[in-house]
């Protein structure tokens, strides 16, 4: 589907009825999540699975191995709050390739996973525009997993990471959910002037 090796090939069709009806999640999830996932989403498909085994890439410290989901949608329309249930109840990190009406669009969150703990902590959930399928926005290329996750989140961000020069993928991560933040307040209190 995205020029990805075979090797990397899964193809497991997931039932979307398991997460709204709490068999693969951990905690309850409210009924108007569970109508999102009945109105938006079609079928969600588990394409690829890359990490050193099916690909000719280094372990990453960080980040164990990449899936890659197909979801067709009804419409161009996908609440948050489905990625969220969806991320939150597997602990690896996921690629979302949102397909409707010969578009894509891509999303792919900053996640801590413990493994000890048995936690996952999503930081911030990136997602690109909708574009055509011939556009090649995504660079699965890298000399480790965290690299290639690091890549993927720069081409789905726009490279908007790339504007903070910090040490860590998570800094940079952190002062982008910062950075959006002032710029929310900037936007409002620019609306308020214009009101008043």
């Amino acid at each position: 589907m995205l020029g990805l090796p075979k090797s990397t090939e899964f193809n497991r069709f997931i039932p979307k009825q398991k997460y709204y009806k709490n068999l693969y999640t951990q905690k309850s999830i409210p009924d108007k999540a569970k109508n999102y996932f009945e109105k938006q989403i079609k079928s969600i498909t588990w394409e690829n699975k890359i990490d050193h085994t099916t690909m000719n890439i280094a372990k990453g410290s960080f980040v164990e191995e990449i899936e890659v989901f197909r979801v067709e949608l009804y419409d161009y329309e996908i609440d948050d709050s489905v990625l969220y249930i969806i991320d939150e109840n597997i602990p690896y990190h996921i690629l979302f390739v949102f397909e409707y009406n010969n578009k894509r669009k891509y999303s792919l969150s900053f996640k801590e996973i413990c493994r000890e703990a048995e936690t996952i902590n999503i930081q911030k959930i990136f997602q690109s525009d909708w574009l055509s399928k011939e556009e090649d926005l995504l660079k699965f290329s890298g000399i480790s997993l965290d690299n290639m996750y690091e890549n993927l989140l720069n081409s789905i961000s726009n490279n908007e990471l790339d504007k903070f020069s910090c040490n860590t993928l998570k800094e940079r991560v952190l002062k982008n959910i910062e950075y959006e933040k002032i710029r929310k307040q900037v936007n409002d209190l620019s609306k308020k002037i214009k009101n008043e």
